[in-house]
Parts: C-alpha cells; structure tokens; sequence
C-alpha cells in the first residue's frame, strides 16, 4: 500500500489528460513526451551513462564542455550548478546520442561569448538552454577593431548552427544576440526546433557582408527535413525564417529540396520581410500554418508573411497556408486579422490540403491560442531570465526595436545566487527524494535505464520529464506494485528511514 501512495500524485497527473496519453502511445517512441515532428525520434542519451556538470568552467573536469567532448555511446548530461559558462571557443557537438538536459540545472544555465555548433550529430537532444554569444569575441570588421579575444568572425556567429546532423530536436532554448544568424539548420535532416525563442540577431555589428540581424537559414539536403513549432522570432531585420534547398551540391547533381513544417510560431518586429525563401531554391514543399505575424516598430513592409525572393524556373515552391493571422498596426494593441490575401504569401503555388511528411501529426492549435501557450512557455522557461521576460513583454506592448549590440539592452542579466542540487547518491542522474517517492532505489545506479515506471521511457527520462511537467498529462505510468525492489536494497530502507 505504501508503494501505492508513494506513485499515486504523480501516476494521477501524467494521466490527467488522456489525449495526451493517446499520443504518447501510438507511433514510434519519441526523444521525450510533447516531441514533434521530423526531429521527434531523436534517442538522445538513453540507456546511456550520465555525466553530471559540477562547475561553469569553459573546460576541463565537470565542465559541459567536457562532457560532451567525452561522450563515447549514449550520454545524458545533467547540471549540479546552474548560471553562465562564459566560453572560451566555440562549443561544438558531434556526438551521436546525446540528451543535454539543461532542465536539470539550478535556475538554469547559459552560454556566453561563442556559439554552440552541432556539427555532424545524430540523435541528439538539447533542452533548457540560454544561448547568447553576443559581440563580446568578436573579430575586426569593416574597419571596426575586434572585442575581446576578437577571434570569432562575424560571419560564423550563431548562436547556434545545425550543420550536417540527422534526428536532431531543440527544446525550449533561448538563442539570442547572434551576428550571422541567431539559429540556423543546413545540411541536415530530420531536424525539430520547438517552443524556443530566437531573438534579437545583431544587426549592424561585426558581420563583414554589413548589416545582417537575421534569425535563421534553413537549407536541406533532400529527405526528412525540418520542424518549427510552437516559436518566437522576434527582432530579425531577415530570415525569420528563410528557407531553401541544398546551398552546395555536387558538381553534375541537381539541388536537393526541403521539407518544412512552420506551425504554430508567432513572429515579431521583423525588418524588411519575414518569413521568406532563399535564391537557388530547389524543390519545396512547406506547410505554413497557424502562425500568428505582428509588425512592430522596425517593420518595414507590414503585410510580407511569406515572400519568394528572386524565383527562377528551376524553383519547385509548393506552400500549403492555413490559419495565419496578422497584426500589421503597431500601435500597441493585439488586433489581429486573418492572414488570407493570396498578396501575403508572394508568388508561389498554393496547395490546398498540408503536406502528409511521413509522422504523426503534429499537436497544433488554432492561432491564437497558439500565440498565447508561446508567450506563456516558450524560451529556456525554468526559470524565465530578464532578457527573455523583456521580449516577451515587448512583444505584448509592440516595443523595442532591432539592435546592433547586447549592450541597447543591458547586456547579459545578473546571475541570480546558486541554488543547491537536489541530492543524488548514486548519481544517477535522479534526485533520491524522487526516487524514494517513485518507490526506486537511491543507491542503485542502474536503476536508471530500466522500465519499472513506463514501457516506453526509462526511469531517468521519466524524472527528467517530471522536472519540466510535473502536473500534466503524457504519460502511462505502471502501478509502484509491478517495480522491482532495487538490487541493493539499501537505498529503500534509508527511504523509509526518511532519508529523502
């Protein structure tokens, strides 16, 4: 009976909601519940080792950097301390099976004066993370002298950069004051960006082609392609996004297309134009539905949703748009209209049923309550920084405006005081107090990768999903009485002793 009581409140809140519970069990097994689209498959780290982050140093034992450099098989890495790495390098990722559960770290963590660039990655998660290089690094340009270390060029500064990956899903991050683009996916395939806020690129900054404050490049390489869902682009002069083909094909081949679902997203204060294509645009075929554009004081051409740029007669642009709304009067109230005038979505050939790209479809809502759910949850979210609230209120205001520099806007936020992890003996990645609530052993490390609370999901991703949605629905949990007692059996009798 005790076992009963100890899984009851949180068997009762992951089954609150039985559409939910429907999802999660049809289809193939996804990165983490509320996974969508063409990156929703991603492993991750699971049935991995974990690797824990004990300090905010740039490199060397207990550093995110050395974690991921390490990784040798799947890998979860979870967070003892939370704050700001300021590095020292660009951060790169090339594992394959790698979960970052960023959700782990006290107040949360971030990222500071280079980019993350995943380069050549397969299966990877990355969740719950602040991304902000901003210029503090960067290389002379166009006259200017260089920042800092002045070694990053302005023309590879993302905040983050998708290169060359496959089954890749990001998760609730906050990418900001990037100089080339904020967030980019090219080469790749079966990539997912969802609930994440891309804000403020840096415009007129150290980028050597001049002005380029712009959100993100989308380029395939042909088959399963990308996923935005559920976003906030705010503060882009371009690319918000902008989408295209394969950017070099081989000598002799022709360009290979993209794929692109773009859903539920709301899109702010862009400059010239918002969403639009790339030249050389290859074959495309794009559902664009449910988004929600609001111009604001740097908008330049208030009714540009979607616009080709430069089409030729090798283009192949196939859009189906459904549900958009527009609110192309900045003057401080939310008064949206229906985005439906074929004049919105420039010269292209318009479909009338979405694209059927191959997975579940996506858990999609009418514009705007899509628009109020992005406001509310997306960004790096546990907990929300400054700069994150302040875009977020902008965006309700309709203020602020695109900048060249952090420093219009403050700058980084201060780091709020360290908050302690929660105890973890085995350092299996899950706090005891929960295990002994889940009826799991505190000091049996492998319990981790087992099944006992869900067929689907290992027992770490179950915590690590606990940590995120710890009242909703999602999942189907097994009763405590089919658990099987933890090896050693220690870490039981110290739960009943009241060690949690």
């Amino acid at each position: 009976m005790r076992k009963l009581l100890w899984i009851l409140p949180f068997l009762l809140c992951f089954m609150a909601s039985s559409g939910a519970v429907a999802r999660s069990f049809s289809g193939p097994r996804l990165a983490f519940p509320g996974a969508e689209g063409f990156g929703a498959t991603a492993k991750g780290g699971r049935g991995g080792d974990v690797y824990h982050v004990t300090n905010l140093g740039d490199s060397g034992a207990g550093s995110l950097r050395e974690g991921i450099e390490t990784a040798v098989g799947a890998r979860t890495i979870v967070f003892e301390v939370g704050g700001v790495v300021d590095l020292q390098s660009p951060l790169w990722v090339s594992a394959e099976r790698l979960t970052v559960a960023g959700q782990t770290a006290p107040g949360g963590i971030g990222l500071r004066g280079y980019p993350m660039v995943v380069a050549g990655a397969r299966d990877l998660v990355l969740r719950y993370l602040r991304l902000r290089p901003g210029d503090l690094n960067a290389q002379a340009a166009r006259g200017r002298p260089g920042q800092g270390n002045a070694d990053l060029p302005g023309d590879a500064a993302d905040a983050l950069s998708i290169f060359d990956s496959r089954r890749v899903i990001v998760d609730h991050i906050s990418a900001s004051w990037g100089m080339d683009e904020t967030l980019s996916v090219t080469s790749s395939r079966a990539v997912t960006v969802q609930h994440s806020i891309i804000s403020e690129s840096l415009n007129d900054s150290f980028h050597p082609e001049g002005l380029h404050g712009y959100g993100s490049l989308l380029r395939g390489v042909g088959g399963r392609g990308f996923t935005f869902f559920g976003n906030l682009y705010a503060h882009h002069a371009l690319r918000s996004p902008a989408v295209g083909g394969e950017q070099t094909p081989q000598p002799g081949e022709e360009r290979r297309g993209l794929d692109i679902e773009f859903v539920n997203n709301v899109v702010y204060d862009w400059g010239v134009i918002s969403s639009h294509t790339v030249e050389d645009l290859a074959r495309m075929r794009v559902n664009y539905q449910a988004n929600v554009h609001i111009a604001g004081p740097t908008t330049l051409c208030k009714i540009c949703v979607f616009t080709v740029v430069d089409p030729s007669p090798a283009d192949r642009l196939s859009v189906h748009h459904a549900g958009n709304w527009l609110d192309a009067q900045p003057n401080g109230v939310f008064d949206p209209e229906p985005a439906s005038d074929p004049s919105f979505f420039g010269v292209m050939e318009i479909v009338e049923e979405p694209f059927r790209f191959g997975h579940r479809s996506l858990a999609a809502l009418p514009a705007l309550r899509a628009y109020d759910r992005v406001l509310r949850e997306a960004g790096a979210s546990l907990p929300r920084d400054d700069v994150d609230r302040r875009v977020i209120r902008q965006v309700i205001e309709q203020s602020g405006v695109i900048i060249d520099s952090q420093e219009q806007v403050g700058g980084w936020p201060a780091v709020p005081p360290p908050r302690p992890p929660p105890m973890d003996l085995d350092r299996d990645g899950m706090a005891d107090a929960w295990e002994c609530r889940m009826g799991l052993d505190p000091e049996e490390p492998e319990d981790r990768n087992r099944f006992d609370l869900s067929r689907r999901y290992t027992n770490l991703e179950i915590y690590l999903h606990y940590l995120v949605s710890p009242d909703r629905g999602g999942l189907e949990l097994r009763r405590a009485e089919q658990h099987r007692p933890g090896r050693r059996g220690g870490g039981r009798a110290n739960c009943r002793a009241g060690s949690r």
